[in-house]
């Protein structure tokens, strides 16, 4: 089996790509697909390349440039032809990958499809069109096997262009697992980084002679440990800059609330018909699941975001999710701005309705629904219609703040609309909350204990801590 990577456009003079935020077109190209063709070169995979350098230009002009790349793949007769792209528009709101193709019903589309269900993991969508016909590119027509154009978001939105800068390695992955699926093969070479990573040596981390409750992992003789628990555990604060990749670790001033010795990180109690679950901003954490409510292995989960299904059977997360900085879902409800409440590194507390979290500074933690209190906002966040029924009497998680003791508050209550929802958050005194994902997916367990199991379909988000 043989592919053409085409890494597209030129690196200087003519056919030059588009630039934003920095980047260029044309380098972004060339490194995603030097990445790809390592992934899917093996013994029953040949893998041709349009650029094999950076610097390196195709044909004269812009016509002999086009003529190089196809007639590389024909003369070679490969199966398949992948053109690598990155969009742009004038509008930097613009954002979201797409493939393009030349006609629909094809091995191109079936091939298309697997792609940019892959692509739209990594957060790129935004795109209403995710497989777009365009008989008029010529990479399209000219070729006579199997070929796919693959726009890899918006170079000219900030989001798009910050995951081209940052995750090239998650890009060509994405395309090579699109690409497994499509001919219903093992991704072998990301099974053989799998099987490295769960070789490398566990390392148990001790503080003054007592564990610590964090695990770290070494590799070729470096120990590695995540540095926000190292931090906490040490009664250390650390600000972490998601722009400039920065950790700052501050070692004077108050000791956080979460350190060894400080008072009880959370408590539950049961309030009435509400379960409620109330703990230190520093205590919360985002995780990222796929497992059934009846499967959930935390100790302390109540489920978080809503999802949505594609057409192609792909489901993914919506709203806001980050975690220790790192962004796990940005996608705004309905194309509307959500109601979001986001702990800063610094452990303050606010919420914000918002369409793009990574607009936001300095986030370490941050979930998003619709507001409940002090005001119910689902119908401004796009919960209209069809969507309407998430205000409707169901089992219900809600999450807020109360500033006066400085606690993050959980509170779950059975055959709950939003109207009671919000006399919930009052009567508990809280400053402001949010209702997340409800109904069949209402997950809650507090150690070990589930005090609602949901209906057994799967969830995509949750929220944890320790009691």
């Amino acid at each position: 089996m043989k592919f053409c990577i085409d890494a597209g456009h030129n690196y200087s003079g003519f056919d030059t790509g588009a630039s934003g935020y920095g980047l260029k077109e044309q380098d972004i190209t060339f490194y995603v697909a030097q990445k790809l063709k390592a992934l899917l070169e093996s013994p029953s995979m040949e893998v041709i390349m349009t650029r094999n350098a950076l610097t390196e230009n195709v044909g004269k002009g812009l016509k002999t440039s086009l003529r190089g790349r196809y007639e590389l793949a024909n003369s070679n007769n490969c199966d398949y032809f992948i053109s690598l792209h990155c969009d742009a528009a004038t509008s930097s709101d613009a954002k979201g990958s797409h493939v393009c193709i030349f006609a629909n019903d094809s091995e191109a589309e079936r091939l298309a499809v697997k792609v940019q269900d892959q692509l739209l993991t990594l957060g790129l969508y935004g795109r209403s069109e995710q497989i777009s016909v365009r008989n008029d590119l010529a990479v399209l027509k000219e070729t006579k096997m199997t070929s796919i154009l693959i726009e890899m978001g918006f170079i000219s939105n900030k989001d798009n262009a910050n995951i081209m800068k940052y995750n090239q390695e998650g890009l060509a992955k994405a395309i090579y697992k699109g690409i497994c699926e499509y001919l219903g093969i093992t991704s072998d070479n990301l099974k053989n980084e799998e099987q490295d990573k769960a070789m490398e040596e566990k390392v148990t981390i001790k503080i003054n002679g007592n564990d610590s409750g964090i695990e770290g992992v070494l590799i070729e003789g470096v120990t590695y440990s995540p540095l926000r628990k190292l931090c906490d555990a040490l009664g250390l604060t650390l600000n972490w800059d998601g722009e400039s990749y920065t950790a700052d670790i501050i070692t004077q001033g108050e000791i956080p609330e979460c350190a060894p010795n400080s008072k009880l990180k959370s408590k539950y109690s049961i309030v009435g018909a509400t379960h409620v679950v109330e703990l230190a901003p520093c205590n919360i954490k985002n995780v990222e699941v796929q497992c059934l409510t009846t499967e959930v292995k935390y100790d302390n989960f109540v489920n978080s975001v809503y999802f949505m299904k594609l057409s192609s059977g792909a489901i993914l997360p919506l709203g806001m999710a980050v975690e220790n900085g790192k962004v796990l879902s940005n996608y705004a409800t309905h194309d509307k701005p959500v109601s979001t409440i986001i702990i800063y590194n610094d452990n303050s507390v606010e919420m914000k309705r918002i369409s793009n979290i990574s607009e936001e500074k300095n986030v370490r933690f941050a979930v998003s629904g619709y507001g409940v209190y002090p005001t119910i906002t689902a119908s401004l966040e796009g919960f209209t219609g069809i969507y309407s029924d998430v205000i409707k009497q169901a089992n219900r998680p809600i999450i807020g703040y109360r500033k006066n003791d400085n606690k993050i508050v959980i509170a779950v209550r059975a055959d709950t609309t939003a109207e009671r929802a919000n006399v919930t958050a009052k009567n508990l005194g809280l400053d402001f909350a949010i209702s997340l994902d409800g109904g069949g997916s209402t997950t809650l367990k507090v150690n070990g204990d589930y005090k609602f199991r949901g209906d057994g379909r799967k969830i995509y988000g949750g929220i944890t801590w320790d009691l």
